[in-house]
């Protein structure tokens, strides 16, 4: 009889030994503890509703534990394994066999698509509370934990993983408003959006405890680009920033100092650190080359500013613009000046040709409208100016020049850069008086002395 009911209900035929029931219906849930129910039995609740029609027992015979069995889109939360923590977590463990994830979301697109944005795994957290207090909102929060242990010489660890593939004869974006990339990440606000924190689509945010020992490089964003390419239109490039007005900003400070006018600028650094002993430098650029041969050139900082052909560039060009200003009333007890150049070559180097602690090369083809000149000093303030150009040396000679040019000296007037013009002006006389020094020169390898004389 038994097996004839379970012919026709078709199901496998129970064992009549376990005790209990294995379906169950009515109106009220059965209380946590009721005896009576396998496990695994299936309550259905005839007086329940989305999310509380269909019930499970999680508990044993003796003592039941009714869940609800949630359809759908599981309206509430789905939890695959155990958060926690250290050397005894809990969570899926994962051996090295197959398979080695503990979730896997695969999509596939096998024709091509008109329109539309298509994802394996789309996370959304929508939040219209006001946030008062130190919270944290995340759509998706991934985190990696070491709880000891070493690191594999060539294993690669990461809280998160993009992986692009390619692979055949593929065609990427034509323009560069078409992305293609591991990670992509946007930022969308609307016009009436207040910023006056950090906003952007991707933080990079490095947090380090004290006690730490840096023997390679810890950085809260590294670009690694591991291949190289001798056509300048293949050169990969570990950064690329494009259509802004600042195209890279590294602030040490909380509220950069803001612009009021427009500029555009390749790169900004902002610092504002109080530092009482050290060097304080905004950016730091240090060329260290292996040893090389031949003619090669090595240069710390390659500037150059070209206009393209047959385009104009109205408000001049510039290769480096450096500007010092001290804001409102801010006190500088040391050395003020828009360019510092220090060069230095100990005792034990060996230089096989020129040294030089500045070297300006002047080109020019064609003839300017205005002055030519390989250096303009120029000063604008309304305080006292003791000298254009001071010069201090350890050595005899301090002026040296290889070239010629029709003005050594050139003043746009009588007056002007401390140099007069006038016949038998003189307050000392060269017939009579005493020279209260002399400036050496050379020239062609012949040595010159220019005496001057106390006004």
């Amino acid at each position: 009889m038994i097996s004839r009911v379970c012919s026709l209900l078709r199901m496998k035929q129970p064992v009549l030994a376990d005790r209990g029931l294995l379906f169950a219906s009515g109106a009220t849930v059965p209380t946590d503890g009721t005896d009576g129910y396998q496990t695994g039995c299936i309550f259905q609740h005839t007086d329940g509703s989305g999310g509380t029609a269909l019930y499970v027992n999680e508990g044993s015979v003796t003592s039941c534990d009714f869940n609800a069995v949630e359809a759908g889109d599981y309206a509430d939360k789905l939890q695959v394994g155990t958060h926690d923590w250290g050397v005894g977590a809990t969570g899926i463990a994962l051996d090295g066999t197959d398979p080695d994830m503990v979730l896997q979301v695969a999509g596939r697109i096998n024709a091509a698509v008109a329109s539309g944005a298509y994802s394996a795994s789309y996370d959304q957290l929508a939040v219209t509370a006001s946030q008062t207090n130190d919270v944290s909102t995340f759509a998706s929060w991934s985190e990696l934990y070491f709880t000891g242990g070493t690191i594999s010489t060539n294993g690669n660890n990461a809280a998160i993983w993009g992986n692009l593939e390619i692979s055949g004869t593929f065609t990427g974006p034509a323009s560069t408003s078409t992305y293609l990339g591991a990670v992509v990440g946007t930022v969308i606000t609307p016009a009436t959006f207040t910023n006056s924190g950090i906003c952007g689509a991707f933080i990079a945010d490095g947090l380090l405890t004290a006690g730490y020992t840096n023997n390679s490089i810890i950085a809260a964003f590294v670009a690694h680009v591991n291949d190289s390419h001798s056509t300048k239109a293949n050169w990969p490039m570990g950064l690329w920033v494009n259509d802004a007005d600042i195209c890279i900003a590294v602030g040490t400070s909380a509220s950069p100092v803001a612009h009021t006018t427009a500029a555009q600028r390749a790169l900004a650094v902002y610092t504002s650190q109080a530092v009482t002993s050290g060097t304080h430098i905004g950016s730091l650029l240090q060329l260290a080359p292996l040893a090389t041969t031949g003619t090669a050139n090595n240069y710390t900082l390659n500037v150059r500013n070209t206009v393209a052909t047959g385009k104009t560039c109205g408000g001049g060009q510039r290769g480096v613009y450096v500007e010092v200003e001290a804001l409102g009333t801010g006190t500088v007890s040391g050395v003020v000046s828009a360019v510092d150049i220090e060069t230095y070559a100990p005792n034990t180097a060996t230089l096989g040709s020129d040294y030089y602690g500045m070297y300006i090369k002047h080109y020019t083809d064609v003839t300017p409208t205005g002055t030519n000149a390989v250096a303009r000093l120029e000063f604008n303030g309304s305080g006292t100016l003791d000298a254009f150009l001071a010069m201090y040396g350890n050595g005899t000679s301090l002026i040296h020049g290889n070239c010629t040019v029709t003005n050594f000296l050139l003043a746009s007037a009588s007056g002007q850069m401390g140099c007069t013009v006038s016949a038998d002006g003189m307050t000392a006389n060269p017939e009579s008086d005493q020279e209260a020094g002399y400036i050496t020169i050379s020239v062609q390898g012949n040595t010159y002395q220019i005496p001057f004389y106390g006004a």
